[in-house]
């Protein structure tokens, strides 16, 4: 039989469920504990050994999204005595999907969303493995095309969806780059504007366009891979290799993710006419 501790959460709640089914054995789930044990430690410790106060056999398990002996002092531990840790894997982009897929079908209305912006949620959230964060963004995402007046979802809302609760892109970031770059990076954005896509070959193209109206010499290959990675670095773009099938090769995407494109390129025009 298992009780499931309803409404508003308190000590004395947790203490009559346990007091109902006294003298018997009890194993006690806490899930959401990391807060609990940044904040409440000795409440939580006083929990785990309520068997001493009803005479029951009580295990405990706690979850929590991160390593709890990471926020314990060595005082703690020695007060929890001896527990094991089981460390579950991140979700896979795959999984993410799924996860996504399942609560759009679930939550909103047919033909609000498509394949493509499924996928774009667990791209952006695959470094993480959270489907939480998964979530949370494809209802930012819905109440952003809600604002818009659209029906259906965009690459734009995620962004938007992302900037909300993800650190937005600072200006001291974008100071970082020399002009060059910043081309490059205005590059990314209309070609992702455009087309939803920037691949190595439609950035090579576009950025070669942007330096002759310029006139600045059209920088190699080997500067614009270089600027790639150090605007990965910055965490300002994403990049992912997409196989073209099994022997067909594979080609290098770029995605900003982060904040939305039009935003981004609004804050490359303000930085581009101070340098």
């Amino acid at each position: 039989m298992g009780i499931s501790i309803e409404g508003k959460f308190s000590y004395e709640s947790v203490f009559r469920s346990i007091e109902r089914i006294r003298n018997k054995n009890v194993l006690l789930i806490v899930d959401e504990s990391l807060n609990l044990i940044r904040k409440d430690f000795e409440g939580l410790y006083t929990i785990m050994r309520a068997g001493e106060l009803f005479g029951s056999s009580i295990g405990t398990i706690i979850i929590s999204l991160d390593n709890p002996a990471l926020h314990l002092t060595a005082a703690d531990m020695r007060k929890l005595g001896v527990f094991n840790e089981i460390k579950f894997d991140k979700y896979t982009m795959d999984q993410l999907g799924d996860i996504v897929r399942s609560r759009a079908e679930i939550s909103l209305y047919p033909g609000s969303f498509k394949e493509d912006i499924i996928v774009q949620i667990a791209q952006l959230c695959e470094r993480s493995g959270s489907a939480r964060m998964a979530i949370e963004i494809l209802q930012k995402s819905a109440f952003s095309a809600q604002y818009r007046g659209s029906e259906c979802i965009d690459a734009e809302d995620v962004r938007a969806a992302s900037a909300m609760i993800n650190p937005f892109i600072t200006e001291s970031k974008l100071m970082e780059l020399d002009f060059r770059e910043i081309l490059l990076l205005q590059s990314v954005c209309q070609n992702l504007m455009d087309g939803g896509d920037c691949t190595m070959e439609s950035l090579t193209k576009t950025f070669t366009m942007n330096t002759e109206i310029h006139g600045i010499k059209t920088p190699d290959t080997a500067f614009i891979y270089r600027s790639i990675r150090h605007l990965e670095t910055l965490d300002i773009i994403e990049s992912r290799l997409e196989s073209f099938g099994p022997g067909m090769g594979v080609r290098k995407k770029l995605y900003v993710n982060d904040v939305p494109v039009e935003v981004l390129m609004e804050k490359i025009k303000e930085i581009s006419g101070r340098l």
